[in-house]
């Protein structure tokens, strides 16, 4: 069975690898190549939690991502994109 860790930088990889066949930038995606667990993290603690928290959802963030990485403006991108986002929240709620 993975370790916590295993999984987390399971989960960054795919979210990395996603980001990029979304249509990211290439210069916006090879700055996320460079971001670790303890980065998603403190980005899922100190933005995502909180942000859940006050709105009840992770949508600003879906849509400032989707800005930020100059990704594809579609339904499932964000649909994806908010499982990650909610499936982090929850992994550091329950932590």
């Amino acid at each position: 069975m993975a370790t916590n860790y295993e999984f987390l930088n399971e989960k960054l990889t795919n979210y990395k690898k996603f980001i990029r066949e979304s249509g990211g930038t290439p210069d916006k995606c090879d700055e996320l190549d460079k971001y670790s667990v303890d980065v998603f993290l403190a980005f899922g603690a100190s933005s995502l939690v909180p942000l859940k928290k006050t709105s009840g959802n992770v949508d600003l963030a879906i849509t400032k991502t989707v800005e930020h990485f100059g990704l594809r403006d579609e339904e499932a991108i964000k649909s994806k994109l908010g499982r990650y986002y909610n499936f982090l929240c929850d992994f550091l709620n329950t932590a």
